[in-house]
């Protein structure tokens, strides 16, 4: 069973054009861990799985672990999933976008930064 659900992840990482090693330092994890954990006989650990589910959201949970169903998604699922992904980096980008202007003292607006800088 636990060779079947690293096989469908072997799956997703060939689909997704990606390997351990990318992922590792994505994640922040260690490679050779990592590895072992998809390619050899180490346990495929619980947050593995759940990190790979969290970065690939519209790869079905059901069909990962289970084998069940389609591999992605319903589109609609899909769709909002990755949707709501994509709000939430929007809002994290936003907002360290908003301390690197902060400490390049830079302001909202570029009306005031040219004031400020002729004045």
């Amino acid at each position: 069973m636990e060779s079947e659900v690293k096989e469908r992840v072997r799956m997703i990482l060939r689909e997704n054009k990606t390997n351990p090693t990318k992922l590792s330092k994505l994640f922040g994890l260690n490679q050779k861990t990592l590895n072992n954990q998809i390619n050899a006989d180490t346990q495929l650990s619980v947050s593995i799985i759940l990190l790979i589910l969290e970065h690939f959201p519209s790869i079905s949970a059901e069909w990962l672990l289970r084998g069940k169903g389609e591999m992605y998604l319903q589109s609609g699922d899909a769709k909002t999933e990755d949707l709501q992904f994509l709000r939430e980096k929007i809002i994290r980008l936003e907002a360290e976008n908003k301390v690197l202007r902060e400490v390049a003292g830079l302001h909202s607006g570029n009306d005031e930064v040219t004031n400020e800088k002729t004045a």
